[in-house]
């Protein structure tokens, strides 16, 4: 598929500046039937042959009975998809979690892939991608929290059962999650038309800290102090919770957290 676009470190694509706005898309639904792998597989066919003509890319996680998906590209073929996808008798309770615009790809390289939960103890290979059950977990417990869930199984986070193997660079994926997904929509729901970029609050690795601990009271105490001296929330979000993201990447990559933890400090940060 071409398009016009470039690659970033973080395996995202970023349109060029020229380019006009994309439009992102996640909901969930449920599927008014039990889905076997062979029915998994007709449904992600079509989609792959749907999107490729549209233009648009993402993820399809299916996990006993529900949907969880991410649809990227340009707002006339997203809307004609979802369209569609109100009228496909194969699910029923569809509910949007989010949609904004964007002008970067998490799922660039894919017309559409499939994951389903990782099981240990199924010695039978999948025909889909696998992902940690935790991260499904998460889908169900905290809707609000799917896009960023979704997000970060892009390509450079995911375990994929293809061949190629992609680049596992967590620290700079919950950056750019944070930077493209979770900023933008608390901006919104803030009415903040443009969010300045100021310094980084030094107390910004003291909140990752807080938010993987055991109890995270401390660190909903931490942004409570600061929103108060702060008067918005919009100067907290590049000042505040994009380091702090990054400082659980770093965490992370010192081996000073989990993947579990990382996944529960980012949603609290959300």
């Amino acid at each position: 598929m071409t398009r016009q676009a470039t690659r970033t470190q973080q395996g995202n694509t970023q349109e060029a500046p020229d380019a006009p706005l994309l439009s992102t898309l996640v909901y969930r639904s449920r599927a008014t039937v039990p889905m076997e792998q062979a029915a998994l597989q007709a449904i992600l066919q079509s989609a792959q042959a749907r999107n490729q003509a549209e233009k648009v890319t993402g993820m399809l996680v299916y996990d006993q009975g529900c949907f969880f998906q991410w649809l990227e590209g340009p707002a006339e073929s997203i809307a004609r998809i979802w369209d569609s996808l109100r009228r496909d008798t194969r699910h029923t309770d569809v509910e949007v979690l989010d949609t904004h615009p964007t002008r970067e790809r998490f799922f660039a390289d894919w017309d559409m892939r499939l994951a389903v939960r990782r099981d240990r103890d199924d010695q039978g290979a999948s025909r889909f991608d696998e992902i940690a059950p935790h991260l499904v977990d998460s889908l169900y417990h905290r809707p609000d929290s799917a896009p960023e869930v979704l997000a970060g199984l892009s390509p450079s986070q995911i375990g994929s059962n293809s061949a190629a193997a992609m680049p596992h660079d967590t620290s700079a994926a919950l950056r750019q999650v944070l930077k493209t997904v979770v900023i933008p929509q608390i901006a919104a729901r803030h009415g903040a038309a443009r969010l300045l970029l100021p310094a980084a609050d030094p107390r910004a690795a003291e909140l990752a800290k807080l938010a993987i601990a055991a109890d995270p009271q401390a660190a909903f105490d931490l942004v409570a102090d600061l929103h108060r001296r702060a008067g918005a929330v919009a100067p907290l979000c590049a000042s505040l919770f994009e380091p702090a993201a990054r400082s659980l990447g770093d965490l992370w990559t010192s081996d000073d957290c989990s993947d579990l933890e990382v996944t529960l400090g980012l949603v609290r940060l959300q």
